[in-house]
């Protein structure tokens, strides 16, 4: 064999093991407690919208996955972890501008709306972004309704009550110690429900936008595994005798469902 046949078939050896190693490499996927999205079940089991559509993308990618890979950490954490560690990604992210280039992506998976949320018994009325400063506000570090808030309101995160976790928003909201919690209004009735609280004394009072939600991948992710990805969700979404596979996944979770109402002044 000549030398240029020899480099070529070392190339050739090397590419492929690459390639191998992608298919089997297994991710660490981060979730946020985000029910009907994500959440742990009474088993301690990963569940959810997205993580039986995440589950099913991988079978089809046939890249190495179960549930088991799944850990849940305070979402701050979580989008640290996977920003800084390659072999990570984060479930269930909004894909704002100041993230788009610090993450490689896979989806949409699925819109929620985002927005304030209020008391009914507050009566509270917002009639135009102006009026929010007015108001104490919780949000979570690092979120994207947080993100909204400043850049696209021109809220200060300084005057906002930012949290970890939205058990303690809902907390703080049904003591009056905040009279607003930026939430999504599928999510927080599945909250509410969990900590003891009735939804329909609550209402989004003010919509931020809809937001889209994604997977958010370590940017040193091959193209190549990324690309898989994103095509075996795209074919999840194509109806098969009426319905698509994702569409029989949201089916499972959301049901009769009622997300909050929304009200206008």
């Amino acid at each position: 064999m000549t030398f240029a046949g020899r480099m070529l078939s070392i190339f050739l050896f090397f590419y492929c093991l690459l390639h191998v190693s992608a298919a089997r490499a297994e991710f660490v996927v981060y979730m946020a407690d985000m029910p009907p999205y994500s959440f742990v079940n009474d088993k301690q089991q990963a569940e959810g919208i997205l993580v039986d559509a995440l589950t099913e993308m991988m079978r089809r990618s046939k890249l190495a996955f179960t549930p088991d890979n799944m850990k849940k950490i305070p979402w701050p954490r979580a989008i640290s972890e996977t920003e800084l560690r390659p072999g990570r990604m984060v479930l269930g992210v909004a894909r704002t501008e100041d993230r788009e280039t610090r993450f490689k992506w896979v989806g949409p998976f699925c819109s929620v709306r985002l927005g304030l949320v209020a008391k009914k018994a507050r009566h509270i009325r917002i009639r135009g972004r102006e009026e929010i400063s007015g108001y104490s506000v919780g949000a979570i570090i690092n979120s994207a309704p947080a993100g909204l808030l400043q850049s696209e309101l021109g809220i200060s995160l300084k005057t906002l009550s930012l949290v970890s976790g939205s058990d303690q928003l809902f907390r703080m909201l049904q003591a009056d110690r905040l009279d607003l919690v930026c939430h999504d209004d599928n999510v927080a009735p599945h909250y509410m429900q969990q900590m003891g609280y009735e939804p329909d004394d609550y209402e989004m009072v003010y919509v931020f936008k809809e937001q889209y939600l994604y997977v958010a991948l370590n940017k040193a992710t091959d193209e190549a595994v990324v690309a898989r990805m994103q095509q075996s969700l795209d074919e999840m979404k194509k109806p098969v005798k009426g319905r698509s596979p994702f569409e029989t996944i949201m089916r499972r979770y959301i049901g009769d469902h009622k997300a909050l109402d929304i009200v206008t002044p």
